[in-house]
């Protein structure tokens, strides 16, 4: 994909650069208001894993294949690096997305390659337990045999997934990796797709070295070159149907800085692939007023939740961390992650670091006592805490990008983050931190595994502390059974012709790992399916 400068005569705005061969601006198309028309044998709604991975796999079967992307396509030289500006063009609804009492914040990527501009690109593998698990309760047997993982392999392959390098290990992935050792706890490095990484740090706020093997980088210029057109600043509203059967889609062109409705458009397809993400899909949906005759729709929201937990490395003979210099995320410790069903080990721990901006909204008070800690900063070492959740949640509509995620911890889940949180503070104390802060109201320090007691459901709760999603997935699930989930097992809708899924959406459970290779692979999967349709 080739990059361009931004041209200040442009109609977009001095600061977007023009657009790529292949990709149009509606808000550009719509010239003033105008309304658009197009037509295609097929559409996909969003670039993400799922959908560009689709959007790939139709245009290189020769559909002739329409994608649609709420967001804008962001160079990766616009890519400042800068969370004042990054959080607004990138994230949906500027970031500040999250559970109805904001008690988790969900980050989900808006711009051409979505969520995927924003991940480290992490590449793991379901875990065997949990694809069974699907086949046995679901009747996804396909998920579980050998030909899936043959489709995992090959998407590894297309991504260029392989092991980090040693060599990218930074000072704070190196005290999990410390902690781990001193205590005999399993684990070790990731796998990740990247090519041509300088561990600038900056994987949460785009990639300005373009570095990363993600939706934007692989599939989306693969689409194109076959001949795949892509729409953006494009939000759809509404699934159009011609009696049962799907045929198109309306919405609006979206002004990229205001958010503000420009102009409508209609496409006319006989094939619509839904892969908004696991909230945006469902509130197409809904306003589609599509079939629902078992009220499953928008349940079952899983978030696979975190919280941070941070060792603060400041004795006299210490070192400054650094973290947010080199790769975030390289370490992993799957010692509390059991995914058997029914397991009270649900807990994956990473290495984990976050800009400022982030890290001061992940601690805890305000004014001077929030200086004080963030004054500690380069002596910081953070452990990210994910709980494989079995709390379920529903998604509630609203019009335009506004989405409503009902969604609160349960106390099996909050007894897993309390364990999370306490080994966490273990592996930090082991690596030698002189004290390690939880990022509770108010907030917790403890010094030895004497304290670690502390921590237990009893004092965790709503906001306390704070946590983060960017793994929100389970709203339409697919299995067998049209009365116990949404879509079949290759996405089709089960009540509407035409119709498919292709994101996170699918997973009937939470995954409590990065899903990203898992939701690039069903995407593929689903476009094949759909084709067969045509």
């Amino acid at each position: 994909m080739t990059h361009h400068r931004p041209d200040p005569r442009s109609p977009r705005g001095d600061d977007m650069a023009p657009l790529p061969e292949g990709i149009s601006s509606a808000v550009a198309a719509a010239d003033g208001g105008r309304a658009i028309k197009l037509s295609a044998q097929a559409l996909v709604i969003g670039t993400g894993a799922g959908g560009a991975a689709a959007f790939c796999a139709l245009a290189e079967a020769g559909v002739d294949v329409l994608a649609v992307e709420l967001g804008s396509h962001v160079a990766p030289e616009l890519m400042s690096g800068r969370s004042s500006t990054t959080w607004p063009s990138l994230l949906a609804e500027a970031g500040g997305r999250g559970s109805e009492d904001f008690g988790v914040t969900v980050f989900q990527g808006r711009g051409v390659g979505g969520s995927t501009l924003l991940s480290s690109n992490l590449a793991h593998r379901p875990p065997t337990p949990i694809l069974q698990h699907w086949a046995d309760r679901w009747g996804l047997t396909e998920l579980a045999s050998a030909r899936f993982t043959d489709r995992l392999a090959a998407m590894e392959r297309t991504m260029g997934v392989a092991p980090i390098d040693p060599a990218l290990v930074n000072t704070n992935n190196q005290k999990l990796l410390d902690g781990m050792q001193r205590l005999g706890y399993a684990g070790g490095l990731m796998r990740h797709s990247r090519e041509g990484c300088r561990a600038s740090g900056l994987c949460a706020l785009g990639c300005p070295n373009d570095a990363k093997l993600n939706a934007a980088r692989v599939h989306i210029p693969r689409a194109l070159k076959a001949g795949g057109r892509l729409l953006v600043e494009a939000r759809v509203d509404r699934v159009q149907r011609a009696g049962d059967a799907v045929c198109g889609v309306s919405g609006y062109a979206v002004d990229p800085r205001t958010r503000i409705d420009v102009a409508p458009f209609v496409i006319h397809a006989p094939l619509v692939i839904v892969a908004g993400g696991a909230s945006a899909s469902f509130s197409i949906l809904r306003r589609s007023y599509l079939p629902d005759p078992h009220g499953l729709a928008g349940n079952n929201l899983h978030l696979n939740p975190s919280a941070a937990v941070i060792g603060i490395f400041d004795g006299p003979d210490d070192e400054p961390v650094r973290g947010w210099l080199g790769l975030p995320q390289a370490v992993e410790c799957t010692e509390l992650f059991d995914p058997t069903p029914g397991s009270q080990r649900r807990v994956w721990l990473a290495s984990g670091f976050a800009h400022p901006a982030l890290m001061a909204l992940s601690l805890p008070g305000f004014g001077p006592e929030l200086a004080a800690m963030m004054r500690l900063y380069p002596r910081m070492a953070s452990i990210h805490v994910l709980v494989h959740d079995q709390t379920s949640g529903r998604i509630v509509t609203d019009r335009g990008e506004r989405v409503h995620m009902r969604y609160r911890l349960d106390e099996g889940d909050l007894q897993q983050l309390a364990l999370g949180m306490r080994e966490a503070a273990r592996l930090l104390l082991a690596a030698g931190a002189r004290r390690v802060l939880f990022p509770l109201s108010p907030p917790l320090w403890i010094a030895n595994e004497d304290d670690l007691h502390t921590i237990d459901a009893d004092n965790l709760g709503p906001h306390n502390p704070r946590l983060t999603s960017t793994n929100p997935s389970s709203t339409l699930w697919m299995g067998l059974d049209p009365a116990s989930s949404v879509v079949d097992p290759h996405g089709a809708h089960h009540h509407c012709p035409g119709l498919f899924i292709a994101d996170a959406s699918l997973l009937p459970t939470s995954l409590g790992l990065p899903p990203q290779l898992l939701i690039a692979t069903l995407g593929h999967m689903v476009a094949e399916a759909a084709a067969s349709t045509l």
